[in-house]
């Protein structure tokens, strides 16, 4: 248990702060923008999604970076209605 203390120790965990917003209508099928609470538009690849795969309307809750143009979504997570 000691061993597994000390590895686990030396992992990264992000300490960006986790919003929630609604997806919009994917373009292509790779891309679109979640609406945040604020209503504001931030950019999401689909690349960028872990786990189930959310569909228009979906709440998600994500990471948002500064980006070129437009705030990013990083990482994308479909929450449970």
């Amino acid at each position: 248990a000691d061993i597994l203390v000390e590895e686990c120790s030396k992992l990264c965990y992000p300490t960006t702060q986790r919003l929630t917003g609604r997806l919009q209508v994917p373009k292509n099928n790779y891309w679109g923008f979640i609406t945040d609470h604020s209503g504001a538009d931030v950019f999401y690849h689909c690349d960028s999604i872990y786990g189930e795969r959310p569909v228009a309307g979906n709440t998600v809750m994500f990471s948002k970076y500064t980006g070129g143009g437009a705030d990013r979504a990083i990482p994308v997570v479909r929450l449970k209605d």
